[in-house]
């Protein structure tokens, strides 16, 4: 994983980026960890227990290319780079920047187990646990939660001329702690069979939690906010202040 550090002030091409940085080495030399990522990280500024803001990047791993594949231990990546928040990144010495991140600087998260702990650690991760399970799409945070689906191939009807078309897992894990937000002693929440197949990106959607028009409610200025992924529809949260700006868009009319 690597992060560019552009410079918003320079004059010409040969100063935009000031460095490449490479943040990150998640994949080992076999083909059980030789770890693929074709989807774009999501990533978002948190803020730690100890008051320290940090970029969260978040990424899974997944052969796109071979879905059915097998062999490969996938795992889903949560990375705080601390840099990222840094007033003198641009003028920083490189050996003054965050040790590269690997699966020895970051917790194991595991489904079923609550918070993790994070004392001396740069992230967390959680390893996939069905056979050939993998990640191929991005995932999304929100109020400090991140939902990300998974696909597991396998075959329906149990023999090999059976097509393979697979089920999609949807997991929510807290960004901050590797378990679920709200309780540190529950565990990562995932729903199974979310999907028939592949699922596609989550797409959050805020609705109004008083529709326009209806006379039976009152509009209390907060939303109901819903995760999408392909066809299923699961709520996140009723009547929660989402903090979103309202944006209207139009069409400038030429003046004479």
């Amino acid at each position: 994983v690597f992060r560019v550090d552009i410079d918003n002030a320079n004059t010409s091409a040969s100063t935009l980026a000031k460095r490449v940085k490479k943040v990150a080495a998640l994949a080992g030399n076999n083909v059980a960890t030789q770890r693929r990522f074709y989807e774009p990280p999501t990533v978002a500024l948190f803020k730690d227990k100890s008051g320290k803001y940090f970029a969260g990047v978040g990424l899974g791993s997944g052969y796109r290319s071979h879905p059915l594949n097998e062999t490969t231990t996938d795992h889903f990546f949560v990375l705080f780079d601390y840099d990222v928040m840094r007033p003198d990144i641009l003028t920083a010495s490189a050996a003054s920047l965050q040790d590269l991140m690997t699966l020895s600087t970051l917790a194991a998260a595991t489904p079923g187990g609550g918070d993790v702990d994070l004392t001396g650690k740069l992230g967390w991760y959680i390893e996939l646990p069905e056979v050939g399970e993998k990640v191929i799409t991005s995932g999304v945070f929100f109020r400090n939660t991140l939902i990300f689906s998974s696909y597991v191939p396998s075959v329906e009807g149990g023999d090999s001329c059976s097509p393979v078309i697979g089920r999609s897992k949807l997991y929510t894990v807290c960004v901050q702690g590797g378990g679920l937000c709200g309780d540190s002693a529950e565990a990562i929440a995932v729903k199974d069979h979310a999907v028939l197949g592949l699922g596609g990106d989550p797409q959050m959607i805020v609705l109004p939690s008083c529709p326009p028009g209806a006379t039976d409610c009152v509009d209390d200025g907060k939303s109901d906010v819903g995760i999408i992924t392909g066809t299923d529809v699961q709520r996140f949260g009723e009547g929660m202040a989402a903090g979103l700006r309202r944006t209207r868009w139009m069409e400038k009319t030429p003046q004479n």
